[in-house]
């Protein structure tokens, strides 16, 4: 029998309830798509996924929990949240490999004159000339 009530915001993450629920047998996953929704499931729900704006938060009676979506808490940081026992996480850090992945590639890309190819290539210009960048001081000569 669910003893756990979670509430996920409109999303991607609204049509994941049954992954929510495989976690555990005691949780009852409901999706709020809509401001309506959300205002009649926060009463009761113990744990909330995503980012909880202020009106529900004070009709939250049994809120224990809320997970952010993103890394920041900026939007829920009104002083009945931060006064409350609610616990807020986030996903700092979720994402940090890919995130450095990407700015070495961007960089790869860039002082490999990638960028410029591709522009060439749409545009139909071929040259022999592609911007290639060898060293620092030419990487860092703007």
């Amino acid at each position: 029998m669910a003893d756990l009530k979670l509430v996920v915001m409109d999303g991607v993450w609204a049509d994941w309830l049954g992954h929510f629920e495989a976690v555990s047998g005691r949780i009852r996953a409901v999706a709020a798509r809509s401001e309506e929704v959300l205002a009649k499931e926060v009463v009761d729900a113990e744990i909330v996924f995503g980012r909880l704006p202020r009106e529900p938060f004070l009709e939250a009676a049994n809120l224990k929990w809320v997970q952010s979506i993103g890394v920041g808490f900026e939007t829920m940081l009104y002083d009945e949240m931060i006064e409350s026992d609610v616990v807020m996480t986030n996903t700092a850090g979720a994402s940090d490999a890919a995130m450095a992945e990407h700015a070495l590639a961007l960089i790869l890309a860039w002082t490999r004159g990638l960028i410029t190819s591709e522009r060439n290539r749409k545009a139909r210009h071929y040259t022999r000339e592609i911007p290639y960048r060898r060293s620092m001081d030419d990487v860092c000569a703007f």
